[in-house]
């Protein structure tokens, strides 16, 4: 709905512009909604061609925006609240291709991003996670000429439940498995009280899994009746006596799960 209203607005920016409209102090073409709380900004370069369009409430630039190439072609796509990123957000290749496609939150990518080669060819799957108030790239995938994960090129897990659903009593079984390893030696497993950032509380007890062959199953009955959310980090590990070569990356992750009576 907001794209539709955007172009419905944008259609009557053109015409708008075109007739005698002046431009403001920053050079762009300005329409108002009927409120007057909304409206669209339109910017050219100095050929005619397009620089953005953006929309604006009550003067801070919140909605769908669009920048250009100075040939034409879109640049960036996306949509934006209190004028900062928020939403699906599409970047394109000079010839118009897509680049990447993913989700903002709070200015930062989240979750899974896309990525393209200029051929149109999807090339890697990145997932961001924010951990204690940091935005880091979670794991990554590469991908060959024929979609398969290049695992000397990938860093990522895999994680399964046995059942999303389980019945009061029953145990809770899920496999985490270390699919592409960075460090190529063995894998911890970590669950604990983690919250949405991945912080523990004070005195805080986990459980840990060592596992040599990236793989491990995780089992518990400590949960609730109706939705869980478990939380765990998965240690990459290299290890040497000396631990000044000793290698450590984290990925984590949360599984939700249903406990019914």
């Amino acid at each position: 709905m907001k794209a539709l209203r955007f172009f419905a607005l944008f259609a009557c920016m053109v015409a708008f512009a075109g007739c005698g409209n002046q431009p403001n102090d920053q050079g762009e073409y300005v329409i108002k909604n009927p409120n007057g709380d909304r409206e669209i900004r339109i910017k050219y370069f100095s050929d005619g061609r397009i620089e953005y369009i953006k929309e604006f409430k009550n003067e801070v630039q919140e909605g769908v925006f669009v920048d250009f190439y100075k040939t034409g072609i879109a640049k960036d796509f996306g949509t934006k609240v209190n004028g900062i990123k928020d939403g699906t957000g599409v970047a394109f290749y000079p010839d118009g291709t897509a680049n990447n496609v993913g989700i903002y939150k709070d200015d930062n990518p989240y979750g899974f991003f896309w990525i393209f080669d200029n051929h149109k060819n999807l090339v890697e799957k990145r997932e961001y996670v924010t951990v204690k108030g940091k935005k880091i790239m979670n794991q990554w995938i590469r991908f060959n000429d024929i979609m398969q994960p290049v695992l000397d090129e990938s860093n990522f897990i895999a994680v399964h439940a046995a059942k999303d659903t389980i019945k009061s009593g029953e145990t809770y079984d899920l496999t985490i498995s270390l699919e592409a390893s960075f460090n190529k030696e063995y894998m911890a497993l970590i669950i604990g009280p983690f919250d949405e950032q991945y912080n523990l509380p004070a005195n805080s007890k986990c459980d840990t899994i060592v596992a040599k062959n990236f793989i491990t199953t995780y089992s518990t009955k400590n949960y609730k009746t109706g939705l869980n959310t478990l939380r765990g980090v998965v240690k990459d590990l290299s290890y040497n006596e000396s631990k000044d070569d000793t290698k450590i990356r984290s990925i984590y992750f949360t599984k939700e799960f249903l406990v019914r009576k």
